[in-house]
């Protein structure tokens, strides 16, 4: 969310840096890339570097630091920002569905009491090569179209219009009350 909301500001800032005379761009741009080098270093040398555990309990409140960082840099010149690799692109758009689709596709949770997964899934025992290529391409496609099924969903129950979205969340609501009450006289509460 915060991303969200500072792009747009990030955006503006980095257009008017653009729009600078050389001179003052290049400082301004040299200025920035500085002081975030400098946060980068800083975090590199104080939490980075420290034993595993301790790490651990900084990551949730630091692990925004050098992305932050990698997505000033990466932004700061026009020229840097018009370069990307596209197989990046593909895989940035279907991340979320395969961080939640690791757990059921690639991962194994079989014969583990606590359901921790421990290994990828075996298709094909003996052929650790071969199960691998095989459950990470099941794996992509799926996560591939869940992306699909995603925005296809999202088309339809959020559409631009501010008075279907109202009724949509009204059916929504009402579809609610009514599995909640079917599955209250079912089970016998009533």
């Amino acid at each position: 969310m915060a991303c969200a909301f500072f792009h747009p500001r990030f955006e503006s800032a980095m257009k008017k840096i653009d729009e600078m005379d050389p001179r003052r761009r290049v400082t301004a741009q040299c200025a920035i890339g500085a002081v975030t080098l400098g946060a980068m270093y800083w975090w590199y040398s104080s939490v980075y570097v420290l034993p595993k555990l301790e790490y651990n309990a900084l990551h949730p409140y630091t692990s925004w630091i050098p992305i932050t960082g990698f997505i000033i840099l990466r932004n700061l010149t026009r020229g840097l920002r018009s370069w990307h690799v596209s197989l990046f692109c593909w895989c940035g758009k279907i991340t979320l569905e395969t961080y939640i689709s690791q757990y059921h596709i690639w991962l194994s949770t079989s014969n583990v009491p606590n359901a921790q997964p421990s290994a990828l899934m075996a298709l094909i025992p003996g052929h650790p090569m071969l199960n691998f290529a095989l459950c990470t391409a099941l794996y992509v496609g799926v996560s591939k179209r869940v992306f699909a099924v995603t925005n296809d969903l999202k088309i339809a129950c959020v559409p631009d219009d501010a008075r279907q979205i109202g009724l949509n969340a009204a059916f929504a609501a009402a579809w609610g009350v009514g599995a909640w009450a079917l599955g209250a006289v079912l089970s016998g509460a009533f």
